[in-house]
């Protein structure tokens, strides 16, 4: 008996069964596309290089720039993490309690200065004097580290503008 009412009322108010259904589909899309939209991500910034769209976590603090992506297992592909400095300068990095290999895009001017590719991550057996230093040759005001492999992969190269800096 109450399967019959609900048959009669769907004919009756047809129109509203069909915007239900309209709003529902839409909102069902909506979600479905916002999940592969990183621009909702908080706490990340959109920069571009080219046709590469990075987004970065921004490690301001000197708490931040010392931990950088140490004791993490990965990154997202079109992730990195961006290292701003006041002044130019030439900061030292190294890859300590680091999971995976990462290329560094040395930043000056919003114009890449410089490139280091292909960074391993260190074997868990070296003590802290024996990891490599890394330096770039020029004064920098931003380091972008990103996966290993990214820079080739978008053919980022020296003179290159960074947008969203």
């Amino acid at each position: 008996m109450k399967k019959d009412n609900f048959v009669n009322k769907q004919k009756k108010y047809p129109i509203y069964w069909s915007l239900g259904v309209i709003i529902i589909t839409g909102f069902i899309v909506g979600l479905a596309l916002n999940l592969n939209n990183h621009k909702t991500d908080t706490g990340l910034q959109k920069l571009q290089i080219g046709n590469a769209v990075i987004y970065v976590e921004v490690a301001a603090t000197p708490a931040q720039k010392e931990l950088g992506l140490s004791n993490r297992a990965s990154l997202r592909s079109d992730g990195g993490m961006m290292f701003p400095f006041t002044k130019p300068s030439r900061p030292t990095f190294w890859m300590k309690n680091m999971n995976f290999p990462l290329d560094f895009i040395w930043v000056r001017d919003k114009k890449v200065v410089e490139l280091t590719e292909h960074i391993g991550a260190p074997l868990k057996s070296m003590a802290d004097a024996q990891l490599p230093l890394y330096i770039p040759t020029t004064d920098v005001d931003a380091v972008i580290e990103v996966n290993a492999g990214f820079v080739e992969y978008y053919k980022i190269k020296v003179g290159d503008e960074v947008a969203g800096i």
